[in-house]
């Protein structure tokens, strides 16, 4: 468990330096999203997102399509055509013991 967020922080911060932390967010919450639901219209997940973390506007989005991206690159979901993400791959199963709440506190 501890390799893998390492990973994501990693690929997070790579993909989005000036809002890493706010990424990490998004990120967290997506693969909570995702445990639950393993495939989803991309702008259901966003919008889901957005609201859960009480966020709007361009900079919400702009934060949410570097998080696909960084999750895609760590082979975690697929975006096919026409705009659904699917996750390919098994969380931790310590992931789903993580309370979000626990993350933003």
């Amino acid at each position: 468990m501890e390799d893998f967020m390492v990973m994501l922080r990693r690929v997070i911060e790579e993909e989005l330096p000036q809002n890493r932390e706010e990424g990490y967010k998004v990120a967290m919450a997506m693969l909570s999203y995702l445990q639950r639901y393993w495939s989803v219209g991309e702008l259901r997940l966003k919008f889901d997102i957005a609201k859960q973390l009480g966020s709007t506007g361009e900079n919400i989005m702009r934060i949410e399509d570097g998080v696909l991206r960084a999750l895609r690159r760590l082979g975690i979901v697929e975006v096919v055509e026409p705009g659904v993400v699917n996750r390919v791959k098994e969380l931790p199963k310590e992931f789903v013991k993580v309370r979000l709440d626990s993350l933003f506190t």
